[in-house]
């Protein structure tokens, strides 16, 4: 499985032709959420995602229902 992050979370419609030419899975962004793919081509290429920073100043609830 092939994957790219954003660090800075910088791309654009380049950058995923580049991911789909070079046939790379997914990519993460700097997107706090979860992560989902739909019937978009590039979603796949742009996944929100949670850093544990975040992830422990949500609530038990929040946590839950993730």
């Amino acid at each position: 499985m092939k994957y790219l992050c954003f660090p800075y979370g910088s791309y654009n419609l380049d950058t995923f032709n580049i991911m789909h030419q070079e046939r790379i899975d997914f990519g993460l962004t700097t997107n706090l959420g979860s992560a989902r793919i739909d019937k978009n081509l590039y979603s796949r290429f742009c996944l929100k995602r949670w850093d544990t920073e975040t992830l422990m100043e949500l609530p038990l609830q929040a946590k839950v229902g993730m």
